[in-house]
């Protein structure tokens, strides 16, 4: 079963996608979360608090049999900000306890340059780590404890954005929806529509899909990686992107070109990208093969994370 949702009575036509959106999940109204876990006897634990929709995400906790302790997966930091810095490009991977609250007074104090929005990063650490609106407590995880690797090879995206090579404008949505969102550019419809026809036959194109707006500021020959990360420019609710598929572009002083990725989804439990602005980071999520498999390594990711 790809999910499930426990209601009251049938959602209106315009929200029956609760049922489906969050993949190996038990979506319950409100009022009947103590129902489902009293019968199932604690088996499921809390993800995610939707106040406006008045529903939770629920999924099976992973607990491990009486008299069994897993080895601890990744290391705890002290819940400082140089402590996480100072993690953040670490192979090993780290975790701490912290207020969300303390880390968005000031970014660059825990994630240095990648708070910077003309780099981008933070927002996707923070989102991956499950960073919520609604609630101030958070297990921050460095990159390698989220299945990340961040890297500036010479012709890659992040490296000309942040040697202001490159400017970059994109929206994270999926391939039936692109369309209704061109209007963000300013490149024709014309000439989007050579660009998202060859979208069209990549092997996932009617899934997730970042549209990007490149618009060189010298010569650039930039590759853009298997697994980039593009993240929201804040907590919208909506989901991080990883870009399923490498690809080269050129682009000439004062062009402007545009650029369909197909995409997976990084965060399962939050809703589907809409037109939002979104940025690509210097981030590379490193698994990959399909949406499941994505969805499956952050489940096992996070679950071996825990502290």
């Amino acid at each position: 079963m790809r999910s499930a949702a426990f209601l009251p009575e049938l959602p209106p036509a315009h929200l029956r996608w609760l049922a489906t959106e969050w993949w190996g999940a038990l979506v319950a109204d409100l009022d009947l979360i103590d129902l489902v876990i009293g019968v199932t006897r604690n088996q499921w634990s809390r993800e995610q608090v939707d106040e406006e929709r008045h529903v939770a995400v629920l999924r099976p906790s992973r607990e491990h049999p009486e008299g069994r302790q897993a080895a601890a997966a990744v290391r705890e930091l002290e819940g400082t900000a140089a402590a996480y810095q100072q993690a953040l490009f670490s192979a090993t991977p780290s975790a701490m306890r912290v207020s969300l609250s303390e880390v968005r007074q000031d970014t660059r104090a825990w994630f240095g340059d990648l708070a910077d929005p003309n780099v981008g990063g933070a927002i996707a650490l923070l989102t991956l780590s499950g960073a919520h609106h609604y609630s101030d407590d958070l297990v921050l995880r460095n990159p390698a404890a989220l299945g990340l690797v961040c890297e500036y090879p010479d012709d890659s995206l992040a490296a000309h954005r942040r040697d202001g090579r490159v400017q970059v404008s994109a929206v994270g949505t999926n391939g039936q929806a692109a369309l209704g969102h061109l209007a963000t550019f300013r490149t024709p419809a014309d000439v989007w529509a050579s660009e998202l026809a060859a979208l069209r036959a990549t092997e996932g194109a009617m899934g997730y899909v970042a549209l990007l707006e490149l618009t060189g500021l010298s010569d650039p020959e930039i590759v853009i990686g298997e697994g980039l990360v593009l993240e929201q420019t804040g907590l919208t609710g909506a989901q991080t992107l990883a870009a399923t598929h490498s690809r080269s572009v050129r682009v000439d002083v004062g062009d402007i070109v545009p650029v369909a990725l197909p995409a997976w989804c990084l965060n399962a439990s939050l809703r589907a990208p809409g037109g939002e602005p979104v940025r690509p980071t210097p981030l590379r999520f490193v698994a990959g093969g399909s949406q499941q498999n994505v969805w499956d390594a952050q489940s096992e990711l996070h679950a071996r994370s825990r502290i």
